[in-house]
């Protein structure tokens, strides 16, 4: 009996013992985790220059379509397609028989008549001699008929004036320095003036051709009073342009001239640039985009990376006093290097998130750290 009490306060020892014990233990607590850090600056305050950019085509900066100016065979072809010739080299021979003959004929007949002024020369000074033996109608009528041989000559010598010119122009040689097309005859092709032999094109300087509005136009007349008389101003406007494989606008020229006249139709302006091609690179009819500087302004400049974009439009990553993240919409400019202008939405206190975007979400709590930016280095951290 008394064995089972005792073993009965036991159970009721050891039960009270883990029921305090129990009681005693701390209970688990949630600890948020920290806010992410992301690296913030201060938009870069710049005055940078604007620029016009349109797209144009490259031309030759002389063009000729290479025509015989008589007629005949074609003997010879002198020139390599594709390659370069000066001004005065022979490009095509044409059967000359035909002009040495002609030539020859015109020779012989302004010989004739040559003999025969010598001889209405010689009756004349005969007459005078003779002096009153000579009735003076008959010396009249050999003066008159002198003068007639005269004239006639003038018109022979002219004649053998044609046919050396005739026969000039049997040898075709290229009237400016440039690379020649391909032959659009062959050697016994029957040409005749008009007839297109091949073309060449200067092109150790080229034109650039493109369009401007209406009202850019005017605004770059007023802005130089001098280039409404003065094509491109004074001082000549500086005209950058790329190539299809380009980056940026690496080739520097000069605006040329304007045409006299707008386009009623489409409303724009046809300009002109000039640029050197020392190296060739530069070929006639190429695609181009071209950049016209329009005055400086100051801007706000942000790396490029850190311009988000959605449904919204393009926008930025701001942290407030807060620390709180806002989503900013902005309106973006042209780009500088890895920078971009940003034209509207920003000021220059605003902390910009340039690195931690994907930790960075609207309306949530970060732990920003001031970093920096430069064009050649724009995430560069203090």
């Amino acid at each position: 009996m008394s064995h089972a009490v005792g073993r009965r306060w036991g159970c009721v020892v050891l039960l009270s013992s883990l029921l305090l014990t129990s009681c005693q233990r701390t209970e688990n607590q949630y600890v948020p985790p920290p806010p992410p850090e992301v690296t913030v600056a201060s938009p870069v305050s710049a005055e940078l220059m604007n620029y016009l950019e349109y797209n144009g085509n490259l031309a030759a900066y002389e063009f000729v379509e290479i025509q015989p100016r008589t007629k005949g065979y074609v003997e010879k072809i002198h020139f390599r397609p594709g390659t370069f010739v000066n001004k005065g080299d022979l490009l095509v021979t044409i059967d000359s028989r035909p002009a040495k003959a002609a030539l020859a004929k015109a020779e012989a007949e302004l010989k004739a008549k040559l003999a025969i002024q010598q001889r209405s020369e010689d009756r004349l000074q005969r007459a005078k001699a003779a002096g009153t033996s000579v009735p003076r109608e008959e010396v009249i009528l050999i003066q008159e008929t002198l003068n007639e041989v005269k004239a006639e000559v003038e018109l022979y010598r002219a004649n053998v004036d044609l046919a050396k010119l005739e026969l000039d122009y049997t040898s075709v040689r290229a009237p400016i320095s440039g690379r020649i097309s391909r032959n659009l005859v062959d050697t016994g092709a029957l040409v005749a003036e008009g007839t297109p032999l091949t073309t060449i094109a200067h092109v150790d300087k080229l034109y650039a051709y493109f369009v401007t509005t209406e009202r850019n136009m005017l605004a770059y007349r007023r802005l130089n009073p001098d280039a409404r008389t003065h094509p491109g101003g004074k001082t000549p406007l500086p005209v950058f342009i790329g190539l299809e494989d380009d980056i940026g606008y690496p080739r520097e020229g000069v605006f040329d001239a304007p045409d006299n006249q707008i386009d009623a139709e489409t409303g724009t302006l046809q300009l002109r640039a000039l640029f050197d091609n020392p190296d060739r690179l530069l070929v006639p009819g190429s695609n181009i985009r071209v950049r016209i500087p329009a005055g400086k302004e100051k801007c706000l400049l942000v790396p490029a990376a850190a311009i988000g974009i959605d449904q919204g439009g393009k926008y930025v990553l701001v942290v407030d006093d807060n620390n709180k993240v806002e989503r900013r919409s902005v309106t973006v400019g042209a780009i500088e290097g890895a920078l971009r202008r940003i034209q509207n939405g920003i000021q220059i206190s605003d902390r910009i998130v340039i690195n931690g975007l994907q930790r960075a979400r609207p309306g949530a709590i970060v732990t920003p750290i001031v970093g920096s930016f430069t064009e050649s280095s724009p995430l560069a951290t203090k």
